[in-house]
């Protein structure tokens, strides 16, 4: 459980509500990582607003890479619950191998991606540990791997978006009991394991 407590869905009403049904239009129930924010129903919802444009398919970088940053960045920063959700997502759509999945996870370098992959991920590492050292040139490169200016904006948002949200379920405490049932508990328990 949390460390604070939220809105349950039978309980959830106005704005809440409307953001818990689309959950569960997204994701078949409502994860934790959106209860968390029921305390503050106009955070949910604005926080519903960005994870529908910039997740997944709305991405301009399509979900697989929109779910290998989301899979490193979590790595990263060690946020089991962001890690096992988007590892999870590449495995269930068959991009990785479980045990490739979990390496994003633990240490992307360790699996063999395309070039242009590995220099987003080079890239949102970067953004991650010393945001102010990124340059132009870093913004060169990835253009050098055939990102757009769009898909530039998504890298960075994407990137931003994961430590956020990281740090919103490590922060208040957020476990991956839940995600067992939707990404099975091999892949539950091989995150928590690095």
């Amino acid at each position: 459980m949390p460390w604070i407590p939220w809105v349950e869905e039978d309980e959830a009403t106005g704005e809440l509500a409307d953001v818990y049904e689309r959950a569960r239009q997204r994701f078949t129930f409502v994860p934790d990582a959106v209860k968390i924010f029921s305390i503050r129903p106009e955070v949910a919802a604005a926080q519903d607003r960005l994870r529908g444009v910039v997740l997944g398919a709305a991405s301009s970088l399509g979900a697989r890479r929109a779910d290998l940053i989301g899979t490193a960045v979590s790595g990263m920063n060690h946020c089991e619950y962001c890690g096992s959700a988007h590892s999870g997502l590449l495995v269930q759509r068959n991009e990785l191998e479980q045990d490739e999945a979990v390496r994003v996870y633990r240490n992307w370098r360790e699996v063999d991606l395309p070039e242009a992959d590995a220099e987003m991920l080079r890239f949102a590492e970067k953004l991650t540990f010393t945001p102010a050292s990124v340059t132009e040139d870093d913004i060169r490169a990835l253009r050098n791997h055939g990102f757009s200016d769009v898909n530039v904006f998504d890298i960075v948002v994407l990137t931003a978006y994961r430590n956020f949200m990281n740090r919103v379920n490590d922060g208040l405490g957020v476990g991956t009991e839940r995600l067992r049932g939707r990404f099975g508990s091999d892949l539950i328990d091989a995150i928590a394991a690095t």
